[in-house]
This record gives structure tokens, C-alpha cells and sequence, in this order.
């Protein structure tokens, strides 16, 4: 009898022990399958040993967040309208145009209209540069042209160097002086060296005023 009871002992612990094992499976192979779920693509596990560990910077990368700019707070008008409001820059400016109507102005009196020079009478020399009579005359032209300029004018043409002018003149003999008037008309004809106290004699007599320069 006392063995019979040994023998269900017996057995009773064998099938714990069983059930245990199993359990104990169980278990393991819930975690074996759990830990094949979680190294799937997608699912979170170990990282790859290539990429650095969390918290370690490789060298020459900035683990930092990069600076953000200043964000600048700016107020706006919900109730203004942008196109009718002015550059801030640029002070506005007022447009304005000429009144259509307007007259233009009218300049008072009459329009002085500059008088065109009066003609002066006229001495002209006609000789040549090496002549010795007309190298003579030559600084006494040269004196009444620059002191009576504003009462007769002082011509001298080379009839050697344009000999068409001797024919023009009908000159014969140099040097000779001929006197014209204010009216281009020919008063009087010296041949031979004349002083300038003479021109100045004849064109009195001629009636010009030479004054008493």
C-alpha cells in the first residue's frame, strides 16, 4: 500500500515538473518570437554598429542644433490696406502738375534787339613785308589799329604774296595807302611812307574824329 502511494508521489511530481518545462517554453519562445518581432525593418532595435552611439560625436560633427535667426516681431494693421500705404523709407511726395489754364508770362515793355555794329571807315595799306618804306609803315598800322579801333579800321595786304589784290586796287607803286568811307567809298589815295601824324591829319580833314589821342 505504501508503495502504491510512492508511485502516485511519484508521478504527480514528474507531471509538475512537466508542466513546468512547459511553462518555462512557453515563456521562451514568447521572448525568442518577441525578440525576432523587434529586429524587423521599421521596428525599433540596436543601432547599427556603423552609425556612432547615441550621445558620442564623431570628429568635425556638431551633435549642436543650429542656431535659429531672430525672428523680428512686426505689427500689421489688420485694417490697413497694403496698396495704399506709403514706403517708410521714402518720405512721400506731392505730385502736382501745371494748371492748363494758366497764362503764360508775358515779359513787360518791349524786347531790347541788340543793334548790329555800325561801319567804321577804313585805311587800307597795300605794300609788301620786305619793302623798306613798308617795314616803315608796318608799327604804324599796327598802333592805329590797337589806339583808333572803335573809329576806323587798319587793313594791310602783301600785293607781292597776291598780286590779283594790286590788280583790284590798281596799285602801281608801294606803298600806298587809300582812305575809304564809313559808306565804302574811297576818299582819298597817298602813294609812298606816311606818318602817322599825317593819317590822323587827313582823316581829320575827311571829317572822321580822331579826337586827341
Amino acid at each position: 500500500m505504501a508503495q502504491k502511494n510512492d508511485s502516485a508521489n511519484g508521478k504527480k511530481v514528474l507531471l509538475r515538473v512537466g508542466v513546468i518545462a512547459l511553462l518555462v517554453l512557453a515563456v521562451a519562445g514568447a521572448v525568442y518570437l518577441r525578440q525576432g518581432t523587434l529586429s524587423q525593418p521599421g521596428a525599433a532595435s540596436e543601432a547599427p554598429a556603423d552609425l556612432p552611439a547615441a550621445g558620442v560625436a564623431e570628429p568635425g560633427i556638431s551633435l549642436s542644433q543650429p542656431e535659429l535667426p531672430t525672428v523680428v516681431e512686426v505689427s500689421v494693421d489688420p485694417l490697413a490696406d497694403p496698396a495704399t500705404e506709403e514706403p517708410v523709407d521714402e518720405p512721400a511726395q506731392e505730385m502736382t502738375e501745371p494748371a492748363a489754364d494758366e497764362p503764360l508770362p508775358v515779359p513787360e515793355g518791349p524786347v531790347a534787339v541788340p543793334e548790329p555794329p555800325k561801319p567804321l571807315p577804313k585805311l587800307i595799306d597795300l605794300g609788301a613785308d620786305k619793302c623798306i618804306p613798308c617795314k616803315q609803315m608796318a608799327p604804324i598800322l599796327e598802333e592805329l589799329r590797337v589806339q583808333y579801333a572803335d573809329v576806323f579800321e587798319v587793313v594791310f595786304i602783301d600785293v607781292w604774296k597776291n598780286p590779283s589784290e594790286a590788280d583790284r586796287y590798281g596799285i602801281r607803286i608801294i606803298p600806298t595807302q587809300i582812305f575809304y568811307g564809313a559808306n565804302g567809298k574811297e576818299l582819298f589815295r597817298h602813294t609812298g611812307f606816311y606818318s602817322k601824324e599825317q593819317i590822323l591829319s587827313k582823316w581829320k580833314q575827311l571829317g572822321v574824329d580822331v579826337g586827341g589821342r
